[in-house]
């Protein structure tokens, strides 16, 4: 059997079927975050190729409202928002037993700016309760 085909094999039998845990980024995605001012961040969350978007959202945000929380704020606003899509395209040689394979995973990020507040600010037109939401996300996860 083509070594390249077995090492293939043994990584989708390790890691296969296996969303994106909710997680500091690693090997198979997670989360990252950057203060870009006192009560700024910006927060990136990559998932893999089992990862739906929606969750892949989902964690972004409830990475904000742990961030929000760990920082002494209560409350937070999405300031900047992206959604991303990459998809990874490769093959595998073939050989006298099996056809050559060519395979695509997608894998979904979204990258959230938030501004982080001690009250709710009055001004703006969606303000996420921290607290309300962690709770809400590690429920609809069953996150510990």
């Amino acid at each position: 059997m083509n070594v390249r085909l077995l090492l293939l094999s043994l990584v989708a039998v390790v890691v296969g079927g296996c969303a994106t845990e909710y997680q500091a980024r690693g090997f198979t995605g997670g989360f990252t975050e950057t203060q870009v001012a006192e009560n700024v961040w910006t927060i990136r969350f990559a998932g893999n190729g089992y990862t739906g978007a929606g969750q892949v959202r989902d964690f972004a945000l409830l990475r904000a409202s742990e961030v929000t929380l760990q920082n002494g704020y209560r409350y937070f606003v999405v300031q900047e928002q992206e959604n991303s899509a990459q998809t990874d395209v490769g093959s595998l040689a073939g050989n006298a037993y099996v056809a050559p394979q060519v395979y695509s995973v997608h894998k979904a990020g979204a990258e959230r700016t938030i501004v982080c507040y001690k009250e709710k600010p009055q001004a703006a037109s969606i303000v996420y309760d921290a607290e309300f939401l962690s709770k809400s996300l590690r429920e609809k996860y069953d996150i510990k």
